[in-house]
């Protein structure tokens, strides 16, 4: 089942011409009936629980001449109109003209006849069209005329081209990304939702049986379709049927159900059998709780939607076997993706037969959209690729155009699986062979709980935590194609075991509440405040290992490298090398070698040289006379990481599988032939691909074994489905070092930088590869080819390259392209060939890709001893020996030679020359071609431009995403859209994972978050209020006024009136007497709509709702009494936690918001002010409004700190843009100037050292020797700011660092403490600040010297409430969020002073980002940038504190536990357990 959304204004049209009659047009003038007397194809019947709601409006406007309603009449066209098109009754035509007879007035017939409120109307404001009206306008007026066609477009043309410019910061690169950008802009035009498009097919194998047998076979299998599609249906309005209310619209409650049409088709647009069922849902829907129509809550029905389609699928299966007696079978569809079930009678080549004709459609669509592009300059948008699909479907057709009956549909396809099958005897056999399969129900034999850590297993090896549909869906997929005695045993067994799996999932505590009114549950007991199916569970197991693999970065071990031994491999390398390592590499290094943890972590980006870090590793720990193991998800990556440090490389799966239990019979046992002895690292690179329960069980096994464990990746590239962000997690709060200096580009410092901008989510890193001209844009199919033949020019030029492509269908696409020029030019032999799993074939001289591991098949030869074939090796085809289906093929890399059986080959062999953007990631080349789609993620481009070390080429397709699937009302929500727009969407999306631990903290906190008890509040004060609103407003108005306005506009519109009025304070009873008093009302057209004006007018506008609008006042014989009881109950526990909050907010945060935003104008105007100096005014204006003018800005920063002028340095820039012919950017400078600037710095700071050697050497002797290191150049860097900062002597600032960090202290402890004096171009740092809270930079007075006064006096007050609230803070005063996470002040005087730091510092973090939970210490990581890194300091000096904690209770063993701390209680045996 798949869902889509449909929208109204002409969506009826669609409906009634497509849908509805079989996805072919229907000729003008031509009646639906007759369409289907003529073709065969059903008419559509109304369905839903919600069409008896569509005849109680008829009986309450008591309508007697429209017709009712039932579920299994026939839907007509005018009805579809009004319910689709305009959101009325269907029968709103009969029913508006019997009110019309009866005098009611048209507009209130209307009025009446429609379902709610009016679909809405936007007003589409798109800028660009509107000024293009407004020039036409004017163009009229001073012509006299309007302006042809072609001065039209030239205006629009003009207009657009100048908004382009303003917001990308650029000229349009050509015309066709005009065109695109004029398309994109036009499809911001919206439209209303009016329903949405179930589209129910089953299993291909259902459809090809259903074609070819027997017509009574055929009639029993459509029965049993029908009724699945109904009863899923039915599944969904239980499930996933909600409408939504409250102000915004946060409450989610019942209603009545569907009102649904079901259409039945019989084939594809490519006339393949496809038996299926469109269930046009329609966005009304009316509320159980008071009879209105509202809206279907379509977040809900998009998150059931997969768990409907397995339901579906499983049901029509289960069926088909139980009552067709058909036997089922599991079929792998492609290697990786979860099995389907199908028929087993039907052949896997007879469900592929049927689609002949795609690709000849494909083929003449290709020509169509060719002329279109040629003759138009732009892109086809949705509905025009639509309809050239259709005339391409109409050209390659065959004979006459016109649809078919059935029965004609039938023949054919009867005749074509004759042709297939070699005759007509061998289609009914197949058809009896079907029937005759023992299928005979298989008796259960395991138990629920074992069935339910099955599914909970499957659930893991995808993420991290998972909703009630994803464990309905893995229950489907667990018992699926397993048959039952009948249909209800199934579904009985599938509620069992979803149960079970949520009884034994984890989750935490839903929102805690006084007890709640029966008006505010929905029908299942839920609160109407929560969203059915969003709550979020995870597995202790998960749980445990997060919770474990933290705890072992801080878990000391008696393992490290002594210094000497570093500083040894160092100088070997130089000497191999002829190269240091830079700084980021020797802290890496340092990092893995002298935490001395269990476990220790780093961050390595692409390019950034960490397989270098890894080498001084391993032969530093090897120097100690410890073993090393190299381990990484995929066993290419862990041989070539183990042929890269000289050590042995395997897989993490060989090590950890047989550890825990997946593999063999002995849970916590290694694989034979693997010794791990005391000290052994085990270095696990690719980390960002590995699961969480991988990596604890590396973990485990290094502390079972007193070894340690190292994990390396780079959590910002892609990882694993199943990995659930554990690297991530643990990098942002560890003390992980990640390399910040690329060295895969060499000089190309500029390529560099932006590589990191891209791996950041800054936009402004595609400004380069603009300039660069690396970009090509075009149709899908275009672009595959353009990358396939740069990738072959590269090659043939002798240089290494790839292409990737996001999707396998893409791969498939591409080898196909490149095997044909290989077989043209003869470099490959497709005389005899063998098939591949990927449906292609193998030939002499063809590169294929093995995709499993086979430890039993060893290649001969070579320059590998004891190679196998791994899963991402390439071989080139060297023999085909058809006959037994199997290929000779010598590996590419190591030269082993093998025979591929052909079972292995079917399975597991696909042509190798294009790679997805996955596979390629840790692969290095020359040159890179890569196709970005819209559908990708930051990762996944981060990796695409990466790859090469010179050229990274990408490749956007803008066609829209329409196909021979693609249904027409389905082309709404499919826009055009320029490459440079579909790619900034790339960069600004991260699909990365999330932890458990992260997901369920978030989801407490959002839990006991007061904000809560305010909703829950507001929903009972509502519903207390209208109802009090209805009692009045009919005591109060006089009866006839009363009983004329009810149920009309204007009784709702006065009531709203009253309503914002009685929330505000005002009496109900008072406004209407003096609305009413204002003047007779017997001349009114609409008597409420008056006295709603007159009220308004009365109590004016309100801009803002109060935080607790009051109650009315408690009446006995009306008021709600449980509802009100409940309200304030909410009431005083919301206000007596956020008087708390209040009380224990110094105003900080405010301050620092202050602050942050006065500094950030102040590096705007430093670029503004330096450009405009150096540039002049119109350029330097223009460069400080562009997207790169902060990152230029810090250049221009360091430039100052480095002593040199930014002035010069700009015009001199300038100049050599210029003399290049380079537009003068902020992003064209920046590039220019990274390199020399960079290597000017470390010039100065070189020759520095040797100026100051005698000085160094007196003080820090450990940094004299260091002099080669580039931390020590940034170390002179930073004293020599130190010295024009404090005015004190070179001497004295070096005698001062080496008494605050030691004579000894290595670079990475001299940099943190540099750090805490003064960051780099900044004041000192106040130590009563937050850390987190950075100085103003040094330089501010010489930019705006009134912007520096303000940001220096709010640097300074912030530190004053910091310093005053940590010293003032006692047991008594701190907040209960820091009693129940960090205990009781301790009694020590360090511990007492860390953890007075902890609360101040969080206290200043909760007031600037409105923390006001009281169950955590800062609430879930934000996903702003910013936040996070705020949170990331509070949350580490959390875990120091926690650790010191951990580091007292170790060392004092008889000791207690500080007062108010409470151990954690091992809940393994707790199932259902909430945390």
């Amino acid at each position: 089942m798949t869902l889509h959304v449909l929208h109204a204004a002409d969506g009826y049209e669609y409906l009634t011409r497509q849908v509805a009659t079989a996805d072919r047009e229907r000729e003008r003038g031509a009646e639906l009936t007759d369409y289907y007397t003529a073709h065969g194809t059903p008419p559509g019947e109304w369905f839903g629980s919600g069409v008896d709601g569509l005849n109680d409006l008829l009986d309450d406007i008591h309508v007697a001449n429209a017709d009712r309603i039932s579920v299994g009449d026939v839907v007509t066209e005018a009805q579809m109109k009004a319910l689709f098109g305009e959101g009325l009754h269907p029968n709103a035509d009969a029913m508006i003209a019997e009110l019309i007879d009866r005098g009611v007035p048209s507009e209130d017939a209307i009025r009446l006849a429609r379902l709610g409120r009016k679909f809405p109307t936007f007003k589409n404001n798109v800028e660009l069209f509107d000024r293009h009206a407004a020039e036409i306008a004017e163009y009229t007026d001073t012509h006299g005329h309007a302006p042809s066609p072609e001065e039209s477009a030239a205006i629009l043309d003009r207009i657009a081209g100048g908004m382009f410019q303003d917001k990308h910061g650029r000229p349009v690169a050509n015309e066709a990304e005009l065109r695109n950008w004029i398309a994109h802009e036009k499809g911001k035009v919206r439209h209303p939702v009016a329903g949405h498009d179930l589209v129910f097919t089953p299993p291909k194998s259902v459809s090809s049986l259903w074609a070819l047998a027997p017509n009574e076979t055929r009639i029993e299998i459509e029965r049993i379709v029908d009724a699945t599609v109904k009863d899923t249906l039915r599944w969904l309005e239980e499930n996933a049927c909600f409408t939504r209310v409250g102000r915004n619209g946060e409450e989610q409650i019942d209603t009545n159900g569907f009102v649904a049409t079901l259409y039945k088709h019989f084939d594809s647009r490519c006339g393949d059998p496809n038996l299926h069922t469109h269930a046009v849902v329609s966005i009304k829907t009316q509320a159980a709780e008071d009879g209105k129509w509202r809206a279907v809550d379509g977040s809900t029905m998009f998150r059931f939607a997969v768990a409907a389609s397995q339901r579906f699928n499983a049901e029509v299966m289960q069926r088909l076997s139980t009552e067709l007696g058909l036997e089922l079978t599991h079929r792998e569809i492609e290697q990786g993706k979860q099995p389907v079930v199908e028929l087993a009678a039907i052949p896997r080549d007879m469900l592929e037969m049927f689609s002949s004709r795609r690709s000849a459609i494909e083929a003449r669509r290709d020509e169509l959209v060719a002329e279109y592009c040629t003759k138009y300059q732009r892109m086809p948008d949705a509905k025009t690729m639509y309809q050239l699909y259709q005339q391409a479907t109409l050209d390659t057709r065959e004979g006459k155009a016109d649809a078919k009956s059935l029965a004609e549909m039938r023949a054919e396809w009867r005749e074509k699986a004759a042709e297939i099958l070699g005759g007509t005897e061998a289609v009914d056999q197949l058809v009896r062979d079907a029937f005759a399969a023992d299928h005979a129900p298989r008796p259960q034999r395991r138990s629920l709980d074992d069935d339910a850590r099955a599914v909970i297993t499957k659930l893991e090896s995808k993420r991290s935590r998972w909703q009630l549909p994803h464990i309905v869906s893995a229950v489907q997929a667990h018992l699926g194609g397993e048959t039952f005695p009948d249909l209800d045993t199934y579904r009985t067994a599938v509620d069992r075991l979803t149960s079970r799996v949520v009884k034994l999932s984890v989750t935490t505590p839903r929102v805690e509440l006084p007890a709640i009114p029966r008006r505010l549950r929905r029908r299942n007991g839920d609160f109407v405040l929560s969203h059915h199916g969003s709550h979020k569970h995870s597995s202790l197991r998960i749980l445990d290992a997060e919770t474990m693999l933290v705890s072992a970065t801080s878990e000391p071990t008696v393992f490290t490298a002594r210094t000497a031994s570093i500083h040894e491999v160092y100088e070997t390398m130089r000497a191999e090398t002829g190269r240091n390592l830079n700084a980021g590499q020797r802290t890496l290094t340092e990092h893995f070698l002298q935490s001395g943890a269990l476990l220790a972590v780093g961050v390595g980006p692409a390019g950034t040289g960490k397989t270098t870090s890894m080498k001084g590793v391993v032969q530093a720990w090897q120097n100690e006379g410890r073993g090393v193991i190299a381990l990484a998800p995929s066993a290419v990556a862990a041989e070539t990481l183990g042929e890269e440090v000289g050590v042995t490389g395997l897989t993490l799966a060989s090590l950890t599988y047989p550890w825990r239990g997946l593999v063999g019979s002995r849970p916590g046992t290694l694989p034979a032939g693997i010794d791990i002895e005391p000290g052994t690292m085990l270095l696990v690179d690719e980390a960002s691909l590995a699961s969480t329960l991988d990596l604890a069980a590396v973990v485990e096994i290094a502390k079972e074994r007193g070894a340690v464990v190292r994990l390396l990746g780079d959590p910002a590239q892609l990882d694993a489905v199943e990995t659930g962000g554990m690297l991530r997690y643990l990098a942002q709060n560890t003390d992980a070092p990640e390399l910040d200096t690329v060295v895969r580009f060499g000089n190309d410092t500029a390529q560099a930088e932006n590589s990191m901008l891209l791996r950041s989510g800054d936009s402004t890193g595609l400004d380069l590869i603009y300039e660069r001209d690396l970009v090509r844009e075009g149709m899908r199919e275009e672009m595959i080819g353009q990358a396939v033949e740069n990738y072959l020019h590269d090659l043939a030029d002798g240089k290494e390259s790839i292409v990737m492509l996001p999707t396998r269908e893409d791969v498939t696409a591409a080898n196909i392209q490149v095997q044909a020029v290989r077989r043209h030019d003869g470099t490959s032999d497709g005389s005899t060939t063998v098939a591949l799993a990927d449906e292609l074939t193998a030939g002499r001289g063809d590169i294929v890709l093995t995709r499993s591991n086979r430890r039993d098949l060893n290649p001969s030869g070579g320059k590998k001893a004891g190679a196998f074939v791994r899963n991402g090796d390439l071989w080139e085809v060297f023999d085909v020996i058809s006959e037994r289906g199997a290929l000779t093929v010598r590996h590419l890399e190591h030269g082993g030679v093998i025979t591929l059986p052909a079972d292995y080959i079917s399975t597991h062999v696909q042509l190798g020359y294009a790679s997805t953007v996955h596979r390629a990631q840790g692969v290095t080349v020359d040159t890179a071609h890569a196709i970005i789609t819209p559908d990708m993620d930051r990762s996944g481009l981060y990796v695409a431009v990466t790859r090469a070390r010179t050229e990274n080429r990408i490749y956007v397709p803008v066609d829209v995403p329409v196909n021979l699937d693609t249904e027409r009302p389905h082309l709404e929500d499919k826009n055009v859209s320029t490459g440079r727009m579909i790619l900034e969407t790339v960069v600004a999306t991260d699909n990365g994972h999330r932890t458990a631990t992260e997901e369920l903290a978030e989801q407490a906190a959002h839990a006991t978050d007061p904000e809560r008890l305010r909703e829950a509040y507001l929903a009972a004060q509502r519903r207390l209020r209208d109802d009090a609103l209805e009692t009045e407003m009919r005591r109060t108005l006089p009866e006839h006024i009363a009983t004329t306005i009810e149920g009309t506009e204007g009784w709702a519109q006065l009531r709203q009136v009253l309503a914002d009025a009685h929330d505000h304070g005002h009496s109900t009873r008072t406004l209407l007497g003096h609305a009413l008093a204002e003047g007779p009302l017997a001349g009114a057209k609409d008597i409420g709509s008056v006295l709603a004006h007159r009220t308004r007018a009365i109590v004016g506008q309100f801009t803002e709702h109060p935080t607790l609008p009051p109650l009315p006042i408690r009446d006995p014989l009306h008021t709600d009494a449980e509802m009100h009881d409940f309200a304030v109950e909410c009431a005083r526990r919301y206000t007596e936690t956020t008087d708390r909050a209040a009380a224990a907010d110094t105003g900080i945060g405010e301050v620092i918001r202050r602050y942050r935003d006065t500094s950030a104008l102040l590096e705007t105007q430093r670029v503004r002010t330096l450009a405009t100096a150096a540039l002049g005014e119109e350029l330097g204006a223009r460069i400080a409004e562009e997207s790169s003018a902060r990152l230029l800005a810090r250049q221009l920063h360091r430039a100052s700190q480095a002593g040199v002028d930014p002035t010069n340095l700009l015009t001199w820039h300038h100049e050599r843009l210029t003399a290049n012919g380079v537009d003068t950017t902020a992003a064209a400078l920046r590039s220019d100037m990274a390199k020399p600037l960079t290597e000017l710095i470390a010039r100065r700071n070189t020759a520095w050292l040797t100026e100051h050697e005698e000085t160094i050497a007196k003080h820090l002797p450990t940094l004299a020797l260091q002099t080669d290191d580039e931390r020590a150049q940034t170390i002179a860097g930073r004293i020599e700011h130190l010295h024009r900062l404090s005015g004190a002597s070179i001497e004295q600032v070096v005698a001062d660092l080496a008494e605050r960090a030691g004579a000894t202290a290595p670079a990475t402890v001299l940099l943190t403490e540099l750090d805490r004096i003064a960051a780099d171009g900044r004041d000192f740092a106040n130590p009563d600040a937050p850390e987190w809270v950075a100085a103003p930079v040094s330089d501010a007075d010489t930019i705006d010297p009134e912007l520096a006064a303000t940001i220096r006096e709010d640097y300074q007050a912030v530190a004053a409430l910091h310093r005053d609230y940590r010293d003032q803070l006692t047991d008594d005063t701190a907040p209960i969020w820091a009693h129940s996470n960090l205990g009781a002040c301790p009694d020590e005087p360090d511990h007492a002073a860390l953890w007075r730091t902890t609360i101040a510092d969080a206290v200043a973090y909760r007031s600037t980002h409105h923390i006001t939970d009281e169950d955590t210490l800062t609430g879930g990581r934000p996903k702003d940038r910013r936040a996070a890194l705020d949170w990331n300091h509070v949350e580490r000096r959390r875990i120091d504190l926690l650790q010191l904690h951990e580091d007292r209770r170790r060392s004092s063993p008889l000791s207690s536990q500080p007062q108010g701390y409470e151990p954690q209680v091992d809940h393994a045996q707790q199932p259902g357990r909430r945390i």
